[in-house]
């Protein structure tokens, strides 16, 4: 199980990572600002991620791919990719480190004195930061904490992913990729030995405030990298409750998406049940 906590707790110590995008920002589009203000008194601001299917062109070998309820195309989040573990650099970390406690006050100054209309820039064309523009009465749902868990690699090219890929390059973005990756291998610690000793009975998750319940789907891919044979022949449930809609309903695409030919779930027989709180 996992927590939702505080939508600032998870990306308090990620505001760097979005401060360095205000200076990408400037430097890489410095007529956007001005554009964006003419577009709105027009009506024409093109929103992002809305009424139309965002794919993935080119799609990465040994991913699962699902879409999100507002049509963007994601891989299904998997610890073991390649491109998921390039992503995660202790080494770096440690240097991050040493930035962030160095520096996490002014940045959070420099982030509260953000001009809003440049934070509904950000919120209408990144997935990643829309809730943490939103207001402090919002959270981070399972799909936001998701394009953090992905990293830049998963997370898909191209321009309007952009943003995305620049803000899942940050501190608080490395460190949820981290946790969710080490809840993974909790999980499946833990798992192993009684799968081992009880081979008759089901396996049941229940993950509260769950999102995209991407820990027990990983947890599932790291016991099948132990012992494929554990997870056959046995039920296997995944049941989420949570208030936010999007993470469950991507949670079933991707469940239905690793059990077509050739995926991981193929020949298992598991199901997903979402409940709201």
């Amino acid at each position: 199980m996992n927590n939702r906590s505080n939508k600032y707790a998870d990306f308090n110590e990620g505001i760097e990572s979005f401060i360095n995008l205000l200076d990408i920002f400037h430097k890489e589009y410095p007529a956007i600002i001005e554009k964006w203000k003419q577009k709105k008194q027009n009506n024409k601001l093109r929103i992002c991620y809305e009424n139309k299917l965002y794919k993935i062109k080119n799609k990465l070998p040994g991913l699962s791919y699902a879409f999100t309820l507002n049509g963007v195309e994601l891989p299904v989040m998997d610890i073991t990719h390649p491109d998921f573990i390039s992503c995660i650099d202790e080494n770096k970390l440690k240097k991050m480190i040493l930035y962030v406690e160095k520096n996490a006050e002014r940045n959070a100054k420099k982030f509260n004195k953000i001009p809003k209309f440049i934070k509904n820039y950000f919120a209408k064309h990144s997935f990643a930061m829309s809730e943490l523009m939103q207001g402090e009465e919002s959270f981070a749902t399972g799909i936001s904490t998701l394009m953090m868990k992905l990293g830049p690699k998963l997370i898909g090219k191209g321009e309007k992913r952009f943003w995305d890929r620049q803000v899942t390059k940050g501190f608080g973005a490395l460190v949820i990729r981290m946790r969710g990756r080490d809840i993974s291998k909790c999980q499946a610690e833990a798992l192993i030995p009684i799968l081992k000793k009880e081979p008759e009975k089901n396996l049941c998750f229940i993950n509260i405030a769950g999102g995209a319940a991407s820990d027990n789907i990983n947890a599932l891919f790291l016991i099948q990298k132990e012992n494929a044979e554990l997870l056959k022949n046995r039920k296997i449930e995944i049941n989420v409750l949570d208030i936010d809609n999007f993470g469950p309903d991507f949670t079933e695409r991707c469940i239905e998406a690793l059990k077509i030919p050739g995926g991981k779930f193929h020949d298992l027989n598991i199901s997903f049940r979402a409940y709201s709180l």
